[in-house]
């Protein structure tokens, strides 16, 4: 391990900027309802240890905020430069 970091994977579902909040709030419930169901439970732990997660668009968006901050301190402190 690297110490001080911890990094695990997911999966999402994003949408363009202009997405009505309402489009996003249904699409949002109807994902949360299906990663409910025992047989996607069961299939998603199969296919390598998955594990259904959900939330809310906002819970989502401090994800992705929050990995490119560690990701930013990684590049930097590596010095990894663009080619």
């Amino acid at each position: 391990g690297l110490p001080g970091y911890q990094l695990q994977s997911w999966f999402g579902v994003v949408a363009p900027a202009a997405t009505p909040k309402s489009v996003i709030d249904r699409i949002n419930a109807e994902l949360a309802a299906v990663l409910q169901q025992p047989e996607v439970k069961e299939r998603l732990l199969a296919q390598g240890g998955m594990e259904a997660g959900g939330g809310s668009p906002s819970d989502f968006a401090a994800i992705i905020s929050r990995d490119l901050a560690t990701y930013d301190r990684i590049v930097k402190q590596a010095g990894i430069k663009g080619q």
